[in-house]
């Protein structure tokens, strides 16, 4: 196997990076998180709360943008729990085109 060839992306979509001033933020019921980065179906947030969610857990809230942008309001089920990070995957639904950089 080539050195290369040992990571493949599992992702189906690309992800977006957001620089710390420019993220959006997710409002939940116990918190609003940073997202780190995001796809068309599932972000990763920022969470250092001690309240963890657990895999499997299904989250929903708002997705508030910096620059003024309605929330967009979305459901995804926990995939990863990791010391200051909760991976979301929103499954069949999805973030549409034109919310996320490109």
């Amino acid at each position: 196997m080539q050195p290369e060839e040992k990571f493949s992306e599992r992702r189906g979509h690309p992800r977006a990076a957001f620089a710390t001033l420019l993220r959006p933020q997710l409002r939940l019921p116990f918190g609003t998180h940073p997202v780190l980065d995001a796809s068309q179906t599932g972000i990763r947030l920022l969470h250092t709360s001690p309240v963890r969610p657990k895999v499997g857990s299904m989250l929903q809230g708002a997705l508030e943008f910096p620059h003024g942008e309605p929330a967009l309001y979305v459901a995804g089920t926990v995939v990863r729990v990791e010391r200051n990070e909760v991976a979301v995957d929103f499954g069949r639904r999805t973030i549409p085109p034109g919310f996320l950089p490109p």
